[in-house]
Order: C-alpha cells, then structure tokens, then sequence
C-alpha cells in the first residue's frame, strides 16, 4: 500500500465512458470512471461502478451536457477508501 496525502489541485479531467474503458494517454494507458473492471490493481467499488460515478454526478451543474463541474470536490471515505463524493468541504478532512 502507498501513503495517501491530501492535497488540492486546480483541475481534474476523467472520462465516463460507455465502452472502452482503457484510455492511452501519452503512452500511458489508464481506465475511466465507472470500468467495471475486476483485475487486481484497478478493482474498485466506487471508481470502478458506473452507477456509483452517476450517482454522485448527476446533481451537478453540466451533468445534463455532459461536463460536469465540481467547485470544490470532497472525496467520501469509508475505513480510508474513498465511496463517493460530494460539493464542498475542506480538502484536509
């Protein structure tokens, strides 16, 4: 397991896919939201779930066009794992 740290950054960009899930990017090959996938090291229940990515997206300003807009985004955590998300927050919680 790696140390976490929280930090805050200007933007992140992902992508909520419908198929082809794996995305080379500069020559790195990296997976979108809501995968599906089960392999060990990309198995995740939050990130992994498209339903649960929907779920916490589809109140959010630019759900509708397709661009979603978080302000200032905090990362649910259950027993250090993150399940979701929501607006607001300190990004040090």
């Amino acid at each position: 397991m790696v140390s976490v740290e929280a930090m805050p950054v200007p933007k992140v960009y992902n992508f909520l896919l419908s198929n082809g899930h794996v995305v080379d990017i500069d020559g790195v090959l990296t997976v979108s939201l809501g995968h599906g996938l089960q392999e060990a090291g990309v198995e995740h229940a939050f990130f992994g779930s498209k339903a649960a990515i929907l779920e916490a997206i589809r109140d959010q300003p630019g759900f509708s066009e397709g661009h979603v807009h978080f302000k200032n985004l905090l990362a649910l955590r259950t027993d250090g794992v993150i399940t979701g998300w929501a607006e607001g927050g300190n990004y040090r919680q």
